[in-house]
C-alpha cells in the first residue's frame, strides 16, 4: 500500500505543534525555573519543532502539480541547498526561508518549480521539486524554459548553473531573466563568491555586462536591459509590508517590494499573498504590543534626557 505523505505530514504538524503549546503551557503554568526543568523544556519544544518540520516537508513532497499556468523556474546549485541559515527559527521550519517567501509570491502567478537534488529523501521548502534522471536532464529544463513566463537564477560558479544561464539568455526574453545574489546569506563571503562567478560566467557569456563590486549595492534582485546590462531592482517595502515579514519572520516584504518593480515592468499585477495562519495570530500581537513599545521607549528617552540635564 502506498503511503499518503500528505496525511501524515499533517498527522505530524498537528502533533509537534502540539507538543510545543503543551509544554510552554506547563513551563509558564508551573514556573518551571530549575536549570533541569528549563534544559527538558528546551529539548521538547526543539523536538516538538523537528517533529513539525518533518510534516512539513512531507507534505510538500505529496504536492502535485496541477496548475496549468506557465511556471516560474527557480534554478540554485544544490550545494545552495546545504547551507544552514542562521536564523534559528528557520532551521526548525517556525519562520520562513527566502525561498519559502519567494514560492508565496510566484506561486500567485505560476507553480514556482526547481530541480529536486537526486537523492534526497525530504525537499527543501520552498519551490515545488521536480526529479529528472541524469541522463535527460537538459532536455527537459530546456523544454521548461521554453514554457516558462519567469526564470530565477540563484548565482553560484557551478557548471550546471552557467548552463542554465546560458541557455536561459538563448530560448528566454532577457526581460524575463532575474539574477538573485543572496548577500544575507552569504554575508562576509558574497564579494569572493560574486567575483568567482562573474570571472567565470564572463569567459562563456561575453555580452553580459557585470557591475563590479565598489559599484554594486546590496539588492539582491537583478534584470536585464535590451543590451545585457544589470539593472537593481531596488525598493523598500510599506509599513504594511514590514508588519508582514515581522509576522512571518521573514524578509518576505523586503523580497516583494524588489520583486514588485518586475512585475509592473513586465505589466504583471502585483500578486496578492494570502494572510497566513500564523499571521492572523501574530500580527494583532504585533499591533497591540507595537504603541507600548514605541511608548517605553519614549520614556526611556525622557528620562535619560531629565538625568543628563540634572547633572549640567
Amino acid at each position: 500500500m502506498k503511503l499518503n505523505f500528505k496525511v501524515i505530514g499533517n498527522v505530524l504538524i498537528v502533533i509537534g505543534i502540539i507538543i510545543v503549546i503543551f509544554t510552554f503551557i506547563d513551563f509558564f503554568y508551573n514556573m518551571r525555573v530549575k536549570d533541569i526543568e528549563k534544559t527538558i523544556a528546551k529539548i521538547t519544544v526543539t523536538i516538538g519543532m523537528v517533529i513539525t518540520l518533518v510534516g512539513r516537508k512531507l507534505k510538500a513532497k505529496e504536492i502535485k502539480i496541477e496548475d496549468t499556468r506557465a511556471p516560474i523556474i527557480y534554478f540554485r546549485s544544490f550545494k545552495d541547498d546545504e547551507i544552514i541559515p542562521d536564523n534559528f527559527a528557520q532551521n526548525f521550519g517556525v519562520s520562513e526561508s527566502k525561498e519559502e517567501a519567494l514560492s508565496h509570491i510566484f506561486n500567485q502567478i505560476g507553480p514556482f518549480i526547481a530541480l529536486g537534488k537526486p537523492n534526497e529523501k525530504l525537499p527543501i521548502l520552498g519551490a515545488h521539486r521536480i526529479y529528472l534522471d541524469k541522463d535527460n536532464w537538459q532536455d527537459t529544463v530546456t523544454n521548461l524554459m521554453r514554457k516558462s513566463q519567469l526564470i530565477i537564477l540563484r548565482i553560484a560558479d557551478t557548471s550546471g548553473l552557467i548552463w542554465e544561464l546560458k541557455n536561459s539568455i538563448r530560448i528566454v526574453d532577457s526581460s524575463r531573466i532575474v539574477l538573485y545574489f543572496p548577500h544575507s546569506i552569504w554575508k562576509k563571503n558574497w564579494k569572493k563568491k560574486y567575483n568567482s562567478f562573474i570571472n567565470k560566467i564572463s569567459n562563456e557569456i561575453l555580452e553580459i555586462k557585470f557591475p563590479n563590486t565598489d559599484t554594486i549595492n546590496l539588492t539582491e534582485f537583478w534584470i536585464f536591459d535590451d543590451n545585457l546590462n544589470l539593472i537593481a531592482l531596488s525598493g523598500q517595502p510599506n509599513l504594511w509590508w514590514y508588519i508582514r515579514g515581522w509576522a512571518r519572520g521573514s524578509e518576505i516584504g523586503l523580497i516583494y517590494a524588489e520583486l514588485s518593480i518586475l512585475f509592473k515592468r513586465l505589466g504583471i499585477p502585483p500578486p496578492k499573498i494570502p494572510i497566513s495562519p500564523l499571521e492572523w495570530i501574530t500580527i494583532p500581537i504585533i499591533i497591540l504590543i507595537s504603541p507600548i513599545f514605541i511608548l517605553g521607549i519614549i520614556i526611556v528617552v525622557i528620562y535619560l534626557f531629565n538625568k543628563i540635564f540634572c547633572i549640567l
